[in-house]
């Protein structure tokens, strides 16, 4: 019988959340989208490679239009003049990677097996010694001497850099925004990997753009709309007015009512703005306070 090998995170990994939200689709039916895709692969290449195989076909094997280029976008597909491939296709389908899998599981097994066969052994033989050599009150305390401590098991750590590298970003820009999102007291997870790698793909950037750009602009995040808003001509949040420019804003204000009580007059607006200046370069501050 065919089969796949599937990692238990596979559904909540951050390329599973991208394709839902450029999809417009729920999670778990992304993942059962891709796994038509893969067994696709799996019983149709040797290597991952589909010669001639276009874009349509994937949509068409997973039932939803604009798969494959979803699946690009998050480096799951790749493209070119020869056809459609899978990156990494002997990580998790193919005879290699069943092979390792089954000699993964055969060797665990024989582990447990022979860590419980020595434990029994040395059980039974710490047993006979003790209730031959110890009186009550000391074996009943060597046995408890003798049972095993529980170990504290370790979660495993993330690996903020590997995770970057995988999303495609080179060795040093990975660094270089860890290294900037610490100074910032930000905490690398994948959760924010996640809205970054998003972002990127609103803007239509790659993951490796992206980073780039926040480490020259100093961003410890990314959001898309900096990059498309068009208003202030700037890439970021608008910069505070200064004091100047918010009385000049105010008394523009003021001189636009007046135009139109008064009818057209641009030089009312052109003159309030020329005594703000005047004003703010005198000796006399408070005028604009009164």
């Amino acid at each position: 019988m065919s089969w796949l090998k599937i990692e238990s995170n596979t559904p909540d990994k951050p390329e599973v959340w991208a394709i839902a939200a450029a999809l417009s689709m729920d999670r778990d039916a992304v993942f059962g989208k891709l796994f038509r895709v893969w067994r696709w692969f799996d019983e149709h290449t040797e290597n991952g490679n589909a010669r001639s195989v276009t874009k349509t076909l994937v949509d068409e094997t997973a039932g939803v239009s604009g798969f494959a280029d979803a699946m690009i976008a998050v480096g799951w597909l790749s493209i070119d003049d020869d056809g459609i491939s899978m990156p990494h296709f002997d990580w998790h389908t193919g005879a290699s990677a069943k092979k390792r899998a089954h000699t993964a599981i055969r060797v665990h097994r024989h582990k447990t097996a022979n860590a419980q066969g020595n434990a029994d052994a040395n059980d039974a033989g710490n047993a006979l010694s003790v209730s031959e050599t110890l009186p009550r009150e000391e074996k009943i305390r060597e046995e408890v001497n003798l049972k095993p401590k529980p170990k504290n098991i370790r979660a495993s750590r993330f690996d903020a850099q590997a995770r970057l590298e995988s999303f495609g970003v080179e060795t040093q820009i990975a660094s270089d925004w860890l290294t900037l999102r610490s100074g910032k007291r930000l905490k690398p997870t994948e959760t924010a990997f996640a809205g970054v790698l998003l972002e990127a793909q609103k803007a239509g950037l790659s993951m490796n753009d992206a980073l780039r750009l926040c480490c020259t602009r100093g961003w410890g995040g990314f959001e898309a709309h900096w990059l498309l808003d068009r208003t202030h001509h700037a890439h970021g949040p608008p910069p505070a007015l200064t004091p100047l420019q918010q009385r000049e804003a105010e008394h523009r204000r003021v001189a636009q009512g007046l135009t139109r009580m008064n009818g057209s007059a641009p030089e009312v607006i052109d003159g309030a703005v020329t005594e703000v200046h005047r004003v703010v370069g005198g000796d006399d501050p408070g005028i604009l306070d009164g």
